[in-house]
């Protein structure tokens, strides 16, 4: 668990083994998970989300994207919901692997400038 809206500090999420239960299945098979039926409700199991979108960036889980409360009057998942949640994934994805890769290269280009500078001093 990184990040999250609505839950307290050290709410105590479970830890994902791939493989297992909903966020673990996901997970290994890099599919979507919509629950079926009334989302009213929302859930306040850790392990029983509405939403599930595993992160996917060349084919390789960097995340999940985990939904469990939608706004009230929204009833049950449409077919557009789907369509949503999938290429939010896509994107999140994206951005974290963009993220990643220009923290990388800004500490590479701090290296190179600290030596330079030793150099040159």
């Amino acid at each position: 668990y990184e990040t999250g809206e609505g839950f307290e500090e050290g709410e105590g999420f479970p830890e994902v083994v791939i493989g297992e239960g909903i966020l673990g299945e996901t997970a290994a098979n890099k599919q979507d998970y919509f629950v079926e039926g009334s989302i009213n409700e929302g859930s306040d199991d850790l392990t029983k989300p509405l939403v599930a979108i595993p992160l996917v960036i060349h084919e390789e889980v960097i995340g999940l994207l985990v939904v469990y409360r939608l706004f009230v009057q929204k009833e049950q998942l449409d077919p557009l919901d789907f369509q949503l949640f999938s290429m939010l994934g896509e994107h999140a994805a994206t951005a974290l692997f963009s993220s990643a890769l220009y923290s990388k290269s800004e500490r590479k280009r701090q290296t190179y400038q600290g030596f330079m500078d030793l150099l040159l001093k």
